[in-house]
């Protein structure tokens, strides 16, 4: 199946929530480095104020009518991608992270099973410590439960902040695994 073009943005009265596809990615990192190139937008530790606007503009030259805005869009954008890259790099290069590796060729991270299992276990363990409303007990239960099934896995982390003790309580009182 052809990936569209453009994305498409959903408005609604509380938010504003663009799609991002692969090669609208690809043209928002080759324009950071056009205006990181030009110099005009450099400050000591990233960018100077009115970069989004700058980017908006050079997007949409690149790509006329994607409609991606400078906020909420890239700025959104940008700070999921610099979640993202520091995953990756803490999990090749952080502390305690022994057993990851970076396959140069397919450009991924690579490890063995039951270091990809410790990892997943430790990850949610961690994001369900954060958690408010929770007792100990529940926290603990709910990193077994969601660790052990893929779909919990991998609707846990798209849960709103707010949302994640309700979730929590739903999939312990489930009949799921």
């Amino acid at each position: 199946m052809e990936e569209p073009s453009h994305a498409t943005t959903q408005s609604t009265t509380h938010n504003c929530k663009h799609q991002w596809t692969v090669n609208e990615d690809a043209l928002l990192v080759m324009c950071l480095l056009e205006l990181k190139i030009e110099g005009i937008f450099l400050a000591e530790n990233g960018f100077k104020p009115g970069y989004l606007n700058a980017l908006e503009a050079v997007m949409e030259q690149n790509a006329p009518g994607c409609g991606i805005k400078g906020k909420p869009h890239i700025q959104s954008r940008l700070k999921t991608m610099k979640t993202n890259w520091q995953t990756v790099y803490d999990m090749v290069y952080g502390q305690n992270t022994s057993g990851f590796g970076w396959d140069n060729e397919n450009k991924c991270i690579i490890a063995e099973k039951e270091v990809w299992e410790a990892y997943i276990k430790e990850t949610i363990y961690s994001e369900l410590m954060k958690v408010e409303g929770l007792s100990q007990d529940e926290k603990i239960a709910a990193s077994v439960k969601i660790s052990i099934n893929p779909a919990l896995l991998h609707v846990f982390p798209t849960i709103p902040t707010d949302d994640k003790a309700k979730w929590v309580r739903h999939v312990l009182n489930s009949l799921l695994i």
